[in-house]
């Protein structure tokens, strides 16, 4: 339909024509992007009951997309689409009691939302259901229940699902190697960078494939250049062992630093220990006592080890 025609019928009420043209003028396509007339118009939509546009204006609200941010407002806009039973709508509310933005944390309130949801074939609500069966979280934990959840969710191409079933094959009490590799494979294809990282892990101790460390390394930097802590602190490793790349303590160094400066207590530890030794930077021990601290202040045993060495020995501490 003509974008003219769209407007006229708009502006006489027409709900339909009010959220087709509230795309349109998101899209900046059959007219000019304008944001203030896409929410203007998406407002009329869902104030008329249209909920994908109710179900939008809740996202508006909640990431203050050219409206200030308000979670309250988002909580009423989702709600109003969940009581249509407009799925997206039942995984946005659902995410807001598992955070407790906008309603008190609720998590069985979050698995009631999403279960809806995935029985209307939701992916994302698959996947984030089959999350809380794994791990126990406002449901009786199930890894059954898990796998099929992510199993369904993965075949529709949901990658973060890949990922998670992959992972259930890989550390499952039936562990089936070459399954993990083929659903990393997929959500690494995806661009999820926790299967860059499980690849990595494949290649490198040969699990199910011929070992290959080189190819692990290169794995683990396209995670770590997308700031993956884990795949930091392997690649760290890599370089610092020589395993897969040309041993390079300097190289071990900034990617253990890029770790400790996401607050992984490992990359914490670590780098202070180079600081320690000397390795890849210049010995220093006030900054390795000061990197032992945040670790050890987070619980990390092995650096509250190291803290204590110090303050026995008088390194790096007043």
């Amino acid at each position: 339909m003509p974008i003219v025609e769209l407007l006229r019928q708009a502006e006489a009420g027409d709900k339909y024509a009010q959220h087709s043209v509230a795309k349109a003028c998101a899209a900046d396509g059959a007219v000019p992007k304008n944001d203030a007339e896409a929410v203007r118009w998406c407002l009329q939509a869902a104030r008329n009951g249209i909920a994908s546009a109710q179900n939008s204006m809740g996202y508006r609200y909640e990431h203050g997309l050219e409206v200030p941010q308000n979670y309250g407002e988002a909580v009423r806009w989702f709600s109003s689409a969940a009581e249509q039973k407009f799925p997206p709508a039942q995984y946005n509310l659902a995410r807001m009691y598992q955070y407790g933005y906008g309603v008190p944390q609720d998590d069985a309130r979050a698995a009631g939302l999403l279960g809806h949801a995935a029985a209307q074939d939701l992916a994302q609500a698959r996947n984030s259901l089959g999350m809380a069966y794994q791990r126990g979280v406002g449901v009786l934990k199930n890894a059954t229940e898990a796998f099929n959840l992510y199993h369904l969710a993965a075949e529709q191409g949901e990658p973060y699902a890949q990922h998670n079933l992959g992972m259930m094959y890989f550390e499952g009490t039936e562990r089936n190697y070459p399954e993990a590799l083929k659903w990393f494979t997929q959500a690494a294809n995806r661009g999820v960078m926790e299967a860059y990282r499980a690849l990595g892990h494949i290649y490198e101790f040969g699990n199910g494939v011929k070992q290959d460390p080189v190819k692990a390394a290169g794995l683990y930097r396209t995670a770590a250049e997308h700031d993956l802590v884990t795949a930091q602190l392997e690649l760290g490793y890599l370089y610092r062992t020589g395993r897969g790349v040309p041993q390079d303590y300097f190289e071990a160094a900034k990617w253990f630093r890029k770790a400790a400066e996401q607050g992984h207590p490992i990359g914490e530890n670590t780098i202070g220990y180079m600081y320690c030794r000397g390795e890849g930077v210049s010995r220093d021990y006030r900054q390795a006592a000061d990197w032992f601290q945040k670790a050890a202040e987070q619980n990390y045993a092995p650096a509250q080890v190291n803290l204590g060495f110090f303050y026995q020995h008088g390194l790096g501490v007043d």
